[in-house]
């Protein structure tokens, strides 16, 4: 898996600030272009702290949190819990007015620099329309929460993918299933198995109606 920042946000901020900002960038165009968790006009995403160090190992948990209170002192980011369990803690994440002009002007002088002018556009979703299915979707949340590299654009992968909707599973289905397995398989010598062809095959109903012992869930990703 690779991680990408701005070099000159990293100088202004730091580099995990950096790096989470990117983060947070990614999941909340992928949530906007897929109309979830919208909420007061935002769309977030949510993570534990401990889903952000399984997922940037090279961090601490300390030092992540410390970057996101960074982030949020610097009003790069707001911070919320729209979690439908009272007891269930885990913090939402939305970039501030600020944060997406940062992000933009960066992004802008990159294509300068390569072409010496630049246009901007509204960023077009980058949804796959065959059959209506979000291929992408569901294999870069496999990707970022298993730690893998699948393609979405694998024809056994699609066709995994197209069965289990066409037998009436939906999105969330398959979100719901990448993180059970994954909090049940990641760090066991089951971790090999976080697949398509295992995740997404036959046993799907099997995986979507297993129960989770614990209440706080070793990945929240979205």
């Amino acid at each position: 898996m690779e991680h990408h920042f701005n070099v000159e946000i990293a100088e202004r901020y730091g580099v995990l600030e950096a790096i989470l900002l990117n983060h947070f960038e990614f999941w909340q165009a992928k949530n906007k272009a897929n109309e979830k968790n919208l909420h007061d006009g935002h769309y977030w995403t949510y993570n534990s702290t401990k889903a952000f160090h399984e997922l940037f190992p090279y961090a601490s948990e300390y030092q992540i949190r410390n970057a996101l209170k960074h982030l949020e002192e610097q009003g790069l980011i707001l911070t919320g819990n729209y979690n439908k369990s009272s007891y269930d803690r885990t913090t939402w994440y939305t970039l501030t007015k600020n944060a997406t002009c940062i992000l933009q002007n960066y992004k802008m002088e990159d294509v300068k620099k390569q072409n010496g002018s630049c246009e901007i556009d509204t960023p077009i979703p980058d949804i796959n329309t065959d059959d209506n299915i979000d291929y992408k979707y569901i294999i870069d949340l496999l990707n970022e929460t298993a730690g893998t590299n699948y393609r979405a654009s694998t024809r056994k992968t699609k066709e995994l993918i197209r069965a289990r909707f066409n037998e009436g599973f939906t999105e969330d289905d398959f979100t719901e299933v990448i993180q059970k397995k994954a909090k049940e398989w990641k760090g066991t010598d089951m971790e090999g198995y976080l697949r398509p062809v295992t995740l997404f095959g036959t046993k799907f109903e099997s995986y979507l109606n297993q129960k989770i012992n614990s209440k706080n869930p070793f990945l929240d990703m979205l």
